[in-house]
Protein backbone atom coordinates (compact mmCIF):
# COMPACT_ATOMS: atom_id res chain seq x y z
CA UNK A 1 0.00 0.00 0.00
CA UNK A 2 1.35 3.42 -0.98
CA UNK A 3 0.58 6.13 1.55
CA UNK A 4 0.35 9.76 0.41
CA UNK A 5 -0.19 12.70 2.71
CA UNK A 6 -2.30 15.51 1.28
CA UNK A 7 -1.14 18.92 2.48
CA UNK A 8 -4.00 21.40 2.86
CA UNK A 9 -3.20 25.12 3.08
CA UNK A 10 -5.95 27.56 3.95
CA UNK A 11 -5.34 31.05 2.58
CA UNK A 12 -7.25 33.83 4.37
CA UNK A 13 -7.57 37.50 3.53
CA UNK A 14 -9.00 39.46 6.45
CA UNK A 15 -10.81 42.78 6.21
CA UNK A 16 -12.96 44.23 3.44
CA UNK A 17 -13.54 41.72 0.63
CA UNK A 18 -12.42 38.93 2.96
CA UNK A 19 -11.80 35.60 1.28
CA UNK A 20 -10.81 31.98 1.84
CA UNK A 21 -8.89 29.77 -0.58
CA UNK A 22 -7.96 26.11 -0.16
CA UNK A 23 -4.78 24.77 -1.74
CA UNK A 24 -4.21 21.02 -1.75
CA UNK A 25 -0.77 19.76 -2.74
CA UNK A 26 0.02 23.01 -4.50
CA UNK A 27 -3.25 23.24 -6.46
CA UNK A 28 -6.16 25.56 -5.75
CA UNK A 29 -9.23 23.45 -4.98
CA UNK A 30 -11.60 26.34 -4.37
CA UNK A 31 -11.64 30.02 -3.47
CA UNK A 32 -14.43 32.44 -2.56
CA UNK A 33 -14.81 36.00 -1.45
CA UNK A 34 -17.07 35.97 1.59
CA UNK A 35 -19.59 38.15 -0.24
CA UNK A 36 -20.16 35.38 -2.81
CA UNK A 37 -21.48 33.11 -0.08
CA UNK A 38 -23.04 35.60 2.35
CA UNK A 39 -24.63 37.84 -0.27
CA UNK A 40 -23.36 40.93 1.56
CA UNK A 41 -21.49 43.27 -0.79
CA UNK A 42 -17.82 43.74 0.17
CA UNK A 43 -18.37 41.55 3.24
CA UNK A 44 -15.50 42.13 5.66
CA UNK A 45 -16.32 39.50 8.26
CA UNK A 46 -14.06 36.56 9.02
CA UNK A 47 -14.81 34.06 6.20
CA UNK A 48 -16.39 31.41 8.43
CA UNK A 49 -19.37 31.41 6.02
CA UNK A 50 -17.06 30.16 3.28
CA UNK A 51 -15.53 27.48 5.49
CA UNK A 52 -18.97 26.27 6.57
CA UNK A 53 -20.22 26.34 2.98
CA UNK A 54 -17.36 24.05 1.94
CA UNK A 55 -17.54 21.90 5.07
CA UNK A 56 -13.98 22.79 5.99
CA UNK A 57 -13.06 22.05 9.59
CA UNK A 58 -10.03 23.01 11.65
CA UNK A 59 -8.92 19.37 11.80
CA UNK A 60 -8.71 19.15 8.00
CA UNK A 61 -6.26 22.07 7.71
CA UNK A 62 -2.48 21.68 7.90
CA UNK A 63 -1.30 25.29 7.51
CA UNK A 64 -2.88 28.74 7.45
CA UNK A 65 -1.69 31.77 5.48
CA UNK A 66 -3.42 34.92 6.73
CA UNK A 67 -3.05 38.47 5.44
CA UNK A 68 -4.55 41.59 6.97
CA UNK A 69 -4.08 45.36 7.30
CA UNK A 70 -3.70 45.91 11.06
CA UNK A 71 -1.82 49.22 11.41
CA UNK A 72 0.63 47.80 13.96
CA UNK A 73 1.30 44.76 11.77
CA UNK A 74 -0.05 42.30 14.35
CA UNK A 75 -2.63 39.75 13.22
CA UNK A 76 -4.17 39.57 16.68
CA UNK A 77 -4.84 43.33 16.59
CA UNK A 78 -7.62 42.66 14.10
CA UNK A 79 -11.02 42.90 15.79
CA UNK A 80 -13.25 39.88 16.37
CA UNK A 81 -15.31 40.82 13.32
CA UNK A 82 -12.30 40.20 11.10
CA UNK A 83 -10.26 37.58 12.91
CA UNK A 84 -11.38 34.54 14.91
CA UNK A 85 -8.26 32.77 16.19
CA UNK A 86 -10.35 30.19 18.04
CA UNK A 87 -11.59 28.86 14.69
CA UNK A 88 -8.02 27.82 13.85
CA UNK A 89 -6.62 27.15 17.30
CA UNK A 90 -3.55 24.94 17.29
CA UNK A 91 -2.81 25.38 13.59
CA UNK A 92 0.47 26.89 12.37
CA UNK A 93 -0.21 30.34 10.93
CA UNK A 94 2.00 32.18 8.46
CA UNK A 95 1.18 35.88 8.45
CA UNK A 96 2.68 39.33 7.85
CA UNK A 97 5.51 41.10 9.60
CA UNK A 98 7.92 43.97 8.97
CA UNK A 99 9.85 41.83 6.46
CA UNK A 100 6.75 40.42 4.73
CA UNK A 101 4.33 43.30 4.51
CA UNK A 102 0.85 43.57 3.08
CA UNK A 103 2.30 45.21 -0.03
CA UNK A 104 4.96 42.53 -0.42
CA UNK A 105 2.18 39.95 -0.56
CA UNK A 106 0.41 42.07 -3.20
CA UNK A 107 3.43 42.21 -5.50
CA UNK A 108 4.20 38.51 -5.10
CA UNK A 109 0.61 37.69 -6.04
CA UNK A 110 0.99 39.82 -9.16
CA UNK A 111 4.34 38.20 -9.96
CA UNK A 112 2.81 34.74 -9.62
CA UNK A 113 -0.05 35.71 -11.95
CA UNK A 114 2.24 37.36 -14.53
CA UNK A 115 4.21 34.14 -14.93
CA UNK A 116 7.64 33.47 -16.41
CA UNK A 117 6.87 35.06 -19.78
CA UNK A 118 6.46 38.55 -18.31
CA UNK A 119 9.70 40.53 -18.91
CA UNK A 120 11.55 40.89 -15.60
CA UNK A 121 14.33 43.08 -16.97
CA UNK A 122 16.06 46.12 -15.54
CA UNK A 123 13.37 48.48 -16.83
CA UNK A 124 10.49 46.62 -15.16
CA UNK A 125 8.90 48.31 -12.16
CA UNK A 126 6.29 46.89 -9.78
CA UNK A 127 3.72 49.16 -8.15
CA UNK A 128 1.36 48.50 -5.26
CA UNK A 129 -1.16 51.24 -4.47
CA UNK A 130 -4.13 50.78 -2.15
CA UNK A 131 -5.90 52.35 0.82
CA UNK A 132 -3.36 51.08 3.31
CA UNK A 133 -1.58 47.98 4.50
CA UNK A 134 0.35 47.37 7.72
CA UNK A 135 2.23 50.28 9.32
CA UNK A 136 0.29 52.71 7.11
CA UNK A 137 1.93 51.67 3.82
CA UNK A 138 -0.10 52.76 0.78
CA UNK A 139 2.29 53.19 -2.18
CA UNK A 140 5.24 50.86 -2.88
CA UNK A 141 7.70 50.74 -5.78
CA UNK A 142 9.68 47.60 -6.61
CA UNK A 143 12.39 46.66 -9.04
CA UNK A 144 13.22 43.05 -9.91
CA UNK A 145 16.50 41.26 -9.25
CA UNK A 146 16.80 37.74 -10.64
CA UNK A 147 13.05 37.77 -11.14
CA UNK A 148 12.28 38.62 -7.50
CA UNK A 149 10.84 41.93 -6.29
CA UNK A 150 13.09 44.27 -4.33
CA UNK A 151 11.62 47.29 -2.56
CA UNK A 152 12.82 50.62 -3.94
CA UNK A 153 10.53 53.10 -2.25
CA UNK A 154 7.56 53.02 0.13
CA UNK A 155 5.20 55.76 1.23
CA UNK A 156 3.27 55.63 4.50
CA UNK A 157 0.67 57.79 6.23
CA UNK A 158 -3.04 58.06 5.66
CA UNK A 159 -2.91 61.70 4.56
CA UNK A 160 -1.29 60.83 1.20
CA UNK A 161 -3.07 57.53 0.56
CA UNK A 162 -4.59 57.59 -2.93
CA UNK A 163 -6.87 54.71 -2.02
CA UNK A 164 -8.30 56.68 0.90
CA UNK A 165 -8.46 59.78 -1.32
CA UNK A 166 -10.77 57.95 -3.71
CA UNK A 167 -12.70 56.20 -0.95
CA UNK A 168 -13.56 59.31 1.05
CA UNK A 169 -14.23 61.34 -2.10
CA UNK A 170 -16.83 58.71 -2.96
CA UNK A 171 -18.45 59.26 0.44
CA UNK A 172 -18.29 63.06 0.00
CA UNK A 173 -20.49 62.68 -3.10
CA UNK A 174 -23.07 60.70 -1.13
CA UNK A 175 -22.06 57.33 -2.56
CA UNK A 176 -21.12 54.11 -0.74
CA UNK A 177 -17.48 53.50 0.11
CA UNK A 178 -16.02 50.15 -0.99
CA UNK A 179 -18.94 49.76 -3.42
CA UNK A 180 -19.51 52.83 -5.58
CA UNK A 181 -15.97 53.98 -6.39
CA UNK A 182 -16.34 52.72 -9.96
CA UNK A 183 -19.24 55.12 -10.53
CA UNK A 184 -16.89 58.08 -10.48
CA UNK A 185 -15.59 57.03 -13.90
CA UNK A 186 -19.16 57.12 -15.14
CA UNK A 187 -19.77 60.60 -13.77
CA UNK A 188 -16.47 62.23 -14.79
CA UNK A 189 -16.99 61.80 -18.55
CA UNK A 190 -19.91 64.23 -18.34
CA UNK A 191 -17.92 67.21 -17.08
CA UNK A 192 -18.33 70.26 -19.37
CA UNK A 193 -15.30 70.95 -21.58
CA UNK A 194 -15.04 74.55 -20.43
CA UNK A 195 -14.53 73.35 -16.83
CA UNK A 196 -12.22 70.40 -17.45
CA UNK A 197 -9.19 72.59 -18.18
CA UNK A 198 -9.58 74.49 -14.91
CA UNK A 199 -10.01 71.22 -13.05
CA UNK A 200 -6.84 69.82 -14.62
CA UNK A 201 -4.83 72.85 -13.48
CA UNK A 202 -6.14 72.54 -9.94
CA UNK A 203 -5.64 68.75 -9.95
CA UNK A 204 -1.98 69.17 -10.93
CA UNK A 205 -1.48 71.54 -8.00
CA UNK A 206 -2.96 68.96 -5.64
CA UNK A 207 -0.93 66.14 -7.20
CA UNK A 208 2.29 68.09 -6.72
CA UNK A 209 1.27 68.77 -3.12
CA UNK A 210 0.64 65.06 -2.47
CA UNK A 211 3.81 63.89 -4.22
CA UNK A 212 5.87 66.39 -2.22
CA UNK A 213 4.15 65.46 1.04
CA UNK A 214 4.80 61.74 0.43
CA UNK A 215 8.53 62.38 0.75
CA UNK A 216 8.13 63.85 4.23
CA UNK A 217 8.12 61.74 7.38
CA UNK A 218 4.71 61.08 8.96
CA UNK A 219 5.96 59.26 12.06
CA UNK A 220 4.25 60.57 15.16
CA UNK A 221 1.87 62.79 13.21
CA UNK A 222 -1.91 62.73 13.47
CA UNK A 223 -1.96 60.80 10.17
CA UNK A 224 0.37 58.05 11.39
CA UNK A 225 -1.94 55.08 12.14
CA UNK A 226 0.59 53.48 14.49
CA UNK A 227 0.74 56.66 16.58
CA UNK A 228 -2.78 58.10 16.24
CA UNK A 229 -5.91 56.03 16.86
CA UNK A 230 -8.06 58.55 15.01
CA UNK A 231 -5.81 58.80 11.91
CA UNK A 232 -8.61 57.62 9.59
CA UNK A 233 -11.05 60.18 10.96
CA UNK A 234 -8.43 62.91 10.56
CA UNK A 235 -7.75 62.11 6.91
CA UNK A 236 -11.47 61.91 6.16
CA UNK A 237 -11.93 65.39 7.64
CA UNK A 238 -8.97 66.67 5.62
CA UNK A 239 -10.34 65.27 2.33
CA UNK A 240 -13.85 66.53 3.03
CA UNK A 241 -12.46 69.98 3.85
CA UNK A 242 -10.41 70.10 0.65
CA UNK A 243 -13.32 68.97 -1.53
CA UNK A 244 -15.54 71.57 0.14
CA UNK A 245 -13.05 74.19 -1.02
CA UNK A 246 -13.25 72.78 -4.55
CA UNK A 247 -17.03 73.05 -4.35
CA UNK A 248 -16.79 76.71 -3.38
CA UNK A 249 -14.38 77.46 -6.21
CA UNK A 250 -16.67 75.83 -8.79
CA UNK A 251 -19.94 77.15 -7.32
CA UNK A 252 -21.19 73.75 -6.15
CA UNK A 253 -23.79 74.00 -3.41
CA UNK A 254 -24.86 70.33 -3.34
CA UNK A 255 -22.19 67.69 -3.91
CA UNK A 256 -24.80 64.95 -4.43
CA UNK A 257 -26.33 66.15 -7.71
CA UNK A 258 -25.38 64.54 -11.01
CA UNK A 259 -23.81 67.75 -12.33
CA UNK A 260 -21.79 68.26 -9.14
CA UNK A 261 -20.65 64.65 -9.08
CA UNK A 262 -19.42 64.99 -12.66
CA UNK A 263 -17.18 67.93 -11.71
CA UNK A 264 -15.94 66.40 -8.48
CA UNK A 265 -15.37 62.95 -10.00
CA UNK A 266 -13.31 64.49 -12.81
CA UNK A 267 -11.18 66.34 -10.27
CA UNK A 268 -10.72 63.32 -8.00
CA UNK A 269 -9.75 61.10 -10.93
CA UNK A 270 -7.36 63.72 -12.30
CA UNK A 271 -5.59 64.04 -8.94
CA UNK A 272 -5.19 60.26 -8.81
CA UNK A 273 -3.78 59.99 -12.34
CA UNK A 274 -1.44 62.97 -12.06
CA UNK A 275 -0.04 61.93 -8.67
CA UNK A 276 0.72 58.38 -9.83
CA UNK A 277 2.30 59.62 -13.07
CA UNK A 278 4.47 62.15 -11.22
CA UNK A 279 6.02 59.31 -9.23
CA UNK A 280 6.10 56.63 -11.94
CA UNK A 281 7.77 58.91 -14.50
CA UNK A 282 10.73 59.34 -12.14
CA UNK A 283 11.66 55.73 -12.94
CA UNK A 284 11.00 55.78 -16.71
CA UNK A 285 9.85 52.13 -16.69
CA UNK A 286 9.61 50.00 -19.82
CA UNK A 287 7.28 47.44 -18.20
CA UNK A 288 4.88 47.67 -15.26
CA UNK A 289 3.51 45.04 -12.88
CA UNK A 290 0.56 46.40 -10.90
CA UNK A 291 -1.36 45.32 -7.82
CA UNK A 292 -3.47 46.89 -5.07
CA UNK A 293 -7.10 48.00 -5.14
CA UNK A 294 -6.33 51.33 -6.84
CA UNK A 295 -5.54 49.38 -10.02
CA UNK A 296 -9.16 48.41 -10.45
CA UNK A 297 -9.30 51.93 -11.89
CA UNK A 298 -9.17 51.15 -15.61
CA UNK A 299 -8.68 54.77 -16.68
CA UNK A 300 -5.58 55.06 -14.52
CA UNK A 301 -4.34 51.79 -16.01
CA UNK A 302 -4.81 53.17 -19.52
CA UNK A 303 -2.77 56.24 -18.59
CA UNK A 304 0.03 53.97 -17.39
CA UNK A 305 -0.15 51.80 -20.52
CA UNK A 306 0.36 54.94 -22.59
CA UNK A 307 3.50 55.79 -20.57
CA UNK A 308 5.49 52.63 -21.28
CA UNK A 309 6.90 51.04 -24.42
CA UNK A 310 6.69 47.49 -23.13
CA UNK A 311 4.09 45.48 -21.27
CA UNK A 312 1.70 46.23 -18.43
CA UNK A 313 0.28 43.44 -16.28
CA UNK A 314 -2.47 44.07 -13.71
CA UNK A 315 -3.14 41.36 -11.13
CA UNK A 316 -6.86 40.53 -11.61
CA UNK A 317 -7.21 39.97 -7.85
CA UNK A 318 -5.69 43.40 -7.31
CA UNK A 319 -7.69 44.05 -4.15
CA UNK A 320 -7.13 42.36 -0.82
CA UNK A 321 -9.07 39.24 -1.77
CA UNK A 322 -6.03 37.93 -3.65
CA UNK A 323 -3.45 39.07 -1.09
CA UNK A 324 -3.02 35.71 0.66
CA UNK A 325 -2.10 34.09 -2.67
CA UNK A 326 0.94 36.34 -2.74
CA UNK A 327 1.91 35.41 0.81
CA UNK A 328 1.65 31.71 -0.11
CA UNK A 329 3.68 32.28 -3.28
CA UNK A 330 6.48 33.85 -1.24
CA UNK A 331 6.97 30.49 0.47
CA UNK A 332 6.19 28.48 -2.66
CA UNK A 333 7.75 30.17 -5.72
CA UNK A 334 7.00 27.00 -7.70
CA UNK A 335 3.25 27.65 -7.36
CA UNK A 336 1.59 28.11 -10.77
CA UNK A 337 -1.34 30.51 -10.95
CA UNK A 338 -4.49 28.81 -12.35
CA UNK A 339 -5.54 29.41 -15.94
CA UNK A 340 -8.85 30.98 -14.84
CA UNK A 341 -10.59 32.50 -11.83
CA UNK A 342 -13.42 29.94 -11.65
CA UNK A 343 -12.37 28.67 -8.24
CA UNK A 344 -15.65 27.50 -6.81
CA UNK A 345 -19.18 26.43 -7.70
CA UNK A 346 -22.23 28.26 -6.36
CA UNK A 347 -25.87 27.36 -6.83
Amino acid sequence: VEWRFIVRNLLLTLGHNSSAILIEDGQIKWGYETERVSGIKSDSRFPSDVMEFKGLTRDSIDMVYATHWAPDGALNSMGSKYWRPEALEGKPIRTLNADRSHHDAHIHGALCYAGPKFPMESGTIGLVIDGFGIFGEHFSVYKFVNGRPTLVRRFRGYDTSLGLWYQYATAFMGLKMHEDEYKLLGYEVHVPDDISYKLDVKALERANFLADRMDKSIYGSSYDPVFAINALAKVKDMIFSHLSEVCQEFNITDSHTTESRAILAYYVQAVLEKTVLLIVNQYKPSNLLLSGGVFYNVKLNKRLIDQVTGKVCVYPLAGDQGNAVGLYAMDHPEFVFPADLNWGHRE
